[in-house]
């Protein structure tokens, strides 16, 4: 009688965890235009959603320093770059931009860019932190610049745009934003560059690099943080598992 109300419970509880994190984890699909794992060899930087927008390693180089575990790419100093087509990649008044970041150093003085997408947006490490600018109506229309990384270790950096209202993330909390942007940003089918964009760019490695046409929530954004890249949690080493495990030892 006691196995199986354990027996019982314990599928319930499966039923129940995997009904509360996977509709989490579907949302983070949602709209997402690109995803850059960086894996792989040679010039071609896949995207793993089937969208086609793949990209070019160029000056770059890939490093097995990844986010937890695997590859990332890496800028070994401010003149390197990578590309990605951008046409199938136009975003109007919300789009997202996440991506794990690991600061070798930075100039104090300089821009530290990360993501340049002429005429529409550029999302930089200003100082070391960040920053998100919008291009709308002719003019650039930036977020205050946040409080500086700390080197030699991997950060989740997120941009996004909400209508007139963009926000930037920084380990899944909100570190800057403008209120103020006026009407849908500047459209343009440019490349979205990464890395060098004049001589005072990202040095460092980044992975994970995902693009949306929809702003994330506060909660997807932490996801994001928390849940291995938005991937649902897998039951192996979970508390349900280990349980069972357990009880079938005895």
């Amino acid at each position: 009688m006691q196995r199986v109300l354990v027996l019982s419970f314990l599928s319930a509880l499966v039923v129940l965890t995997w009904g509360f994190v996977s509709p989490v984890s579907a949302d983070l699909e949602a709209g997402l235009l690109a995803h850059f794992g960086f894996e792989g060899d040679g010039d071609v930087l896949m995207d793993v959603t089937g969208n086609g927008n793949d990209g070019e390693i160029g000056s770059a180089e890939r490093s097995d320093d990844g986010y937890q575990g695997g590859k990332c790419l890496r800028f070994a100093d401010p003149d390197r770059r990578a590309s990605i087509a951008g046409g199938g990649l136009l975003v109007t008044n919300a789009f997202t931009v996440a991506v794990w970041v690991n600061l070798e150093t930075f100039d104090a003085n300089g821009e530290n860019r990360l993501i340049y997408k002429d005429g529409q947006y550029n999302f930089d490490l200003l100082n070391g932190g960040g920053r998100l600018e919008i291009r709308a109506e002719g003019g650039w229309h930036g977020t205050a610049p946040a409080p500086p990384l700390s080197l030699d270790e991997w950060h989740l950096v997120v941009a996004t745009l909400d209508g007139q209202v963009s926000t930037h993330y920084i380990d899944g909390e909100v570190v800057g934003g403008n209120s103020g942007i006026p009407g849908p940003i500047q459209q343009t089918e440019s490349s979205i560059l990464l890395g060098n964009i004049g001589p005072k760019s990202f040095v460092g490695c980044m992975d994970n690099l995902r693009i949306y046409n929809r702003a994330l929530s506060a909660d997807e954004v932490s996801t994001l943080l928390l849940g291995s890249d938005g991937e649902a949690v897998s039951p192996e080493g979970s508390l349900v598992t280990t349980w069972a495990t357990i009880k079938q030892g005895r």
